[in-house]
């Protein structure tokens, strides 16, 4: 969890990581009496939720006001 490549000697971790800003976790296996694979890795990115106070929920885009923060949505129906 300090940002170097995981070794043999690194932490087992058994339990779910616990992650709560954008993170990189680097990986291996291994086994006794056996070459350990090559390292994997995966950047985890962690999207804090938009304070919804802080914006103008419309349902019409003619309402749009110049000047109001909103937030745009669409709905997906299943089809391309």
């Amino acid at each position: 969890m300090d940002g170097s490549d995981p070794t043999v000697n690194s932490a087992v971790y058994t339990e779910p990581l616990a992650i709560e800003e954008t993170t990189t976790v680097k990986a291996f296996a291994v086994k006794d009496g056996y070459q350990a694979s090559d390292i994997a890795s995966a950047t985890y990115t962690i999207n804090i939720p938009v304070p919804v106070e802080d914006y103008v929920r419309i349902n019409n885009v003619g309402n749009l006001v110049a000047g109001n923060r909103v937030i745009l949505a669409a709905r997906y129906n299943g089809t391309a």
